[in-house]
């Protein structure tokens, strides 16, 4: 080994050393961020009523603000951005609809929200959804949801 090799070596191990001996800069505290979350939208089952209705009930979430989105998930085991998964079951699809909701943070085993909603749908049995049952069941989800996920927005 000549002359170089050593120098080489030598500063090698100082450039090393000197990074590692730099204290690691973590978040503060008073950073972390504190506003609404992004919610995802399970698939839930395939039934006629579950397509439009899931679709329905995301845009009415989305609209109350409770999340920073409510957006569609093909899959809630696939890699996505939401931080709060919700999934949907059709329980009933006669009058009364009836809807199980669930909601979990993604990184957490523990559910948050698990609820059985009803509403009146009188054309439900006809494959057809109304309007105010949407209305009256995304209303009843938002009360319950903002309990536990409302958040003030980020300014």
């Amino acid at each position: 080994m000549n002359f170089r090799d050593v120098l080489a070596l030598g500063l090698t191990v100082l450039l090393i050393g000197g990074c590692l001996a730099q204290p690691t800069r973590g978040v503060a505290d008073q950073d972390d961020y504190q506003g609404p979350l992004l919610a995802g939208l399970a698939p839930g089952e395939a039934s006629p009523l579950m397509a439009p209705l899931r679709e329905r009930l995301r845009a009415a979430l989305d609209a109350t603000g409770i999340f920073a989105a409510v957006t569609p998930l093909d899959d809630p085991r696939l890699p996505n951005e939401a931080e709060v998964i919700l999934t949907p079951v059709l329980l009933a699809s006669t009058d009364p609809l009836r809807l199980r909701l669930r909601a979990h943070y993604k990184t957490r085993a523990e559910v948050v929200l698990d609820k059985e909603y009803r509403a009146r749908c009188p054309t439900c049995a006809a494959g057809q959804l109304d309007e105010t049952t949407v209305a009256n069941l995304a209303r009843d989800m938002a009360r319950d949801l903002s309990k536990n996920f409302g958040r003030a927005p980020v300014e």
